[in-house]
């Protein structure tokens, strides 16, 4: 993705002062509720440690690893007129351009509540609040092109339904037709279309990551290689990668298929692990990675993220 020298070590090489990542679409609050070991009856009072809130989604958690790794970026995303919405925008000053930020004057800003078991394991209540009025007029491809964005990363696809569909594989192809690379990451299909809405994409799509499940119900291949593979045969551009939690990460791209072993975090709130990945193999690729590099600096990156960085700072 970048002229730079390959060989290099992602991390160390010069962080950048203008940006060259678009990271558009999904954003909401994560109301975290930790440690949860069950849920109140009607009616009744039960405590917990302690409730956070964060700012979450693809934009959100995609640009906390960003932070961390000083690569600036513009966020496109869309919030309610509300305090949650000031909240999200305040945040994501923090490490972004937040001039394409849009406020609804009706839908609130998405929020999710996050129950966080002991182990780990999270169970969630989403509602999608602003994010369903994100749309492609909201992307404007040829200020972006013109203000030097390299790559624009968007998620999450079947999350967007303004934007789903033909008119998301047209801003995808847009993009590309501009000169950016992209990537797609997407969320649990629950009307089960899987690659009859995720496959017209693909060929607009540098890079894709979804998770073992995911690439097993888009495949009809429950091998991580194999779902690998019969992505890139699908049409992903350059790299299709799974990401297989505990397990690591198998990737494949034209030189071949390769597996990276997880880094073992213990048991953590993995909420955003996916999009910190993601974040970290964007940044490797453009810093001039080569495809297995930025999927092993992806995921020592994304560990290290979801392990010391739980919760946001006030």
């Amino acid at each position: 993705m970048s002229g730079q020298d390959a060989a290099a070590p992602a991390h160390r090489l010069p962080r950048v002062a203008r940006p060259r990542l678009a990271v558009a679409g999904h954003v909401c609050v994560d109301v975290k509720v930790t440690p949860t070991t069950g849920f109140p009856e009607r009616g009744r009072l039960v405590e917990c440690e302690r409730i956070d809130a964060v700012v979450g989604g693809a934009v959100g958690n995609v640009g906390r690893v960003l932070a961390t790794l000083g690569e600036p970026a513009l966020a496109l995303c869309r919030v309610g007129p509300d305090a949650w919405g000031d909240l999200i925008l305040d945040r994501l000053a923090g490490w972004a351009d937040t001039r394409y930020v849009t406020r609804s004057s009706t839908a609130p800003t998405s929020g999710t509540v996050v129950f966080v078991a002991p182990d780990g394991e999270r169970s969630f209540i989403h509602a999608r609040g602003a994010n369903v009025e994100f749309a492609a007029d909201q992307v404007p491809l040829d200020e972006l092109a013109e203000a030097g964005v390299e790559h624009l990363h968007l998620g999450y696809a079947l999350l967007l339904p303004a934007l789903d569909g033909p008119p998301m594989a047209r801003l995808l192809a847009g993009a590309v037709e501009r000169g950016m690379t992209t990537s797609l990451d997407m969320t649990w299909d629950a009307t089960g279309t899987w690659m009859t809405a995720i496959g017209p994409l693909l060929a607009h799509v540098d890079v894709f990551c979804p998770n073992d499940a995911e690439a097993a119900a888009l495949t009809g291949q429950p091998d991580p290689e194999r779902a690998a593979v019969a992505l890139l045969a699908a049409g992903v551009r350059q790299l299709a990668v799974v990401t297989c939690g505990g397990a690591g990460a198998v990737g494949a791209d034209r030189r071949g298929v390769f597996a990276v072993p997880a880094v073992d975090v213990g048991d953590v709130d993995a909420t955003g692990a996916g999009d910190c990945f993601n974040g970290a193999l964007i940044t490797a690729l453009l810093r001039g990675a080569t495809g297995r590099d930025a999927v092993e600096f992806a995921v020592t990156a994304a560990a290290v993220e979801i392990a010391v960085s739980r919760p946001d700072p006030p």
